[in-house]
């Protein structure tokens, strides 16, 4: 008989709401799902196990802010600025009567990865002066998913 091998995958996400006004590593602290044993949560990412070469990323992001600005996020391997992404997603907000709630999805993608790189999801906003809420409600809208492939 052949031997099954099962391929793992974790999502985490964000516990509570944080505010900030710069581009900064979302700090994802908690495990919404996982299976297999190959991806660890660590330094509020994903550290990738022994084995895996190739690897499907995927996140969303729920802001929350009132300023006219760019907007978003996206995912990193083993770096925290945008030249380390390996996917964006960005919004343009021109709404600055209110608060406004915003969501990016960033689409999956299959990237090259090798035992110790981690994967970091970070939350992008273009003028620092501008405060962004990240609305985490319990991981469920700020998270960041990745599947062996």
């Amino acid at each position: 008989l052949d031997e099954i091998s099962t391929k793992s995958a974790i999502t985490i996400g964000l516990s509570a709401n944080v505010n900030h006004k710069a581009t900064k590593k979302v700090a994802l602290n908690t495990i919404m799902n996982s299976i297999g044993n190959k991806f660890t949560l660590i330094d509020n990412g994903i550290k990738i196990g022994a084995g895996v070469t190739k690897v499907k990323v995927s996140a969303n992001i729920l802001q929350q802010a009132s300023d006219v600005n760019l907007y978003g996020g996206y995912i990193t391997k083993n770096g925290t600025n945008l030249a380390s992404a390996v996917n964006v997603g960005f919004n343009t907000i021109t709404n600055t009567s209110s608060w406004a709630f915003f969501h990016t999805g960033i689409s999956p993608i299959i990237i090259d990865v090798v035992e110790g790189d981690i994967i970091y999801l970070c939350s992008y906003v273009n003028n620092t002066t501008s405060t962004v809420t990240l609305q985490a409600y319990s991981g469920r809208a700020v998270n960041l998913t990745v599947e062996e492939v």
